[in-house]
C-alpha cells in the first residue's frame, strides 16, 4: 500500500495534488505544530498577470500548538474579493467560486479540518476517489519526532511504500535505508507539468482550478517521476 503524509494547506500548489494522487492513502499531518511562516493557511495567486499573496486570518497562532489546536476568525470577505477580482473573466470561474464558497461556509473553522476540505474537495470536483484521513487519529507517541514518527504512521496503516515530495530528497531528511530497514520503500515525488494550457504552476491550486477543463488537471496531476 503506498501512503503520504503532509500537513493540510489552504489551496496549495499542484504538487500537492499530484502527492494525493500518487498514493493509495493520503494522511493529513494535523497534530504538528503550525509554522508562522510556512503555507498553511497563506499562499499566492495570479491577479492581473502578478503574483498577490494571500493570508487567511487565524486566531492566536503559536508555533507551540499543533495545527489542529488552531482556528480560523471567520472573515473570508477580504480573500474571497481576492479571488473573484483575480479570476472572474477564467473559464471555469463560477464552478471553481462556488466550490470556494462551500468550503468557506463551513461552522468548522479548526485550520487542519477546514484546510482539509480544499484538498478533497478538488477530488470530488475531479471526480477522482481517494482515501483521507488525519495523523492524530493513530495516536502516535508525541516523542517520536522527524522520520521515526513518518514511520510510525506508515506501520499503522500497513504502508509498504511512502511518497514524499522532492525536496525532502535535496534537504536530506529522509534516510532511504532506515526505511528500508522498516520495511518500506521510500519515494520522492518530482512534478514534471508539461500541459501548455496551465499558468505558473507553482501558485496555489485556484490558479489552475479556474482555468483548467477537469479533464486537463485530472491529466496533469499523472505529470510527475517518482524517484529513489
Amino acid at each position: 500500500m503506498k501512503l503520504a503524509i503532509m500537513q493540510p494547506y489552504f489551496f496549495p500548489y499542484i504538487g500537492y495534488y499530484q502527492l494525493v494522487n500518487s498514493v493509495d492513502e493520503f494522511v493529513f499531518f494535523d497534530d504538528v505544530n503550525f509554522i508562522k511562516k510556512g503555507y498553511i493557511h497563506r499562499n499566492t495567486i495570479c491577479s492581473q498577470q502578478a503574483p498577490l499573496n494571500f493570508t487567511l486570518p487565524v486566531e492566536n497562532i503559536s508555533q507551540n500548538r499543533k495545527i489542529n489546536e488552531h482556528f480560523y476568525v471567520k472573515n473570508f470577505e477580504k480573500f474571497k474579493n481576492s479571488i473573484y477580482l483575480s479570476y472572474k473573466k477564467t473559464p471555469f470561474f463560477a464552478e471553481i467560486f462556488n466550490l470556494i464558497e462551500n468550503i468557506l461556509s463551513t461552522d468548522n473553522l479548526n485550520v487542519a479540518e477546514l484546510n482539509s476540505k480544499t484538498i478533497t474537495s478538488v477530488f470530488e470536483y475531479l471526480d477522482i476517489q481517494k482515501k483521507f484521513s488525519f495523523a492524530s487519529t493513530l495516536s502516535i507517541p508525541k516523542e517520536e519526532k522527524g522520520q521515526n514518527r513518518i514511520i510510525s504512521i506508515c506501520k499503522k496503516k500497513s504502508c509498504s511504500t511512502y511518497h514524499n515530495p522532492i525536496g525532502a530528497k535535496d534537504l536530506d531528511l529522509y534516510d532511504s535505508l532506515y526505511f528500508s530497514k522498516n520495511n518500506i520503500e521510500l519515494r520522492f515525488i518530482k512534478k514534471n507539468i508539461i500541459h501548455t494550457h496551465l499558468k505558473n504552476n507553482n501558485f496555489s491550486m485556484i490558479d489552475i482550478l479556474t482555468n483548467n477543463h477537469p479533464d486537463e488537471i485530472k491529466a496533469c496531476l499523472s505529470e510527475y517521476k517518482l524517484v529513489s
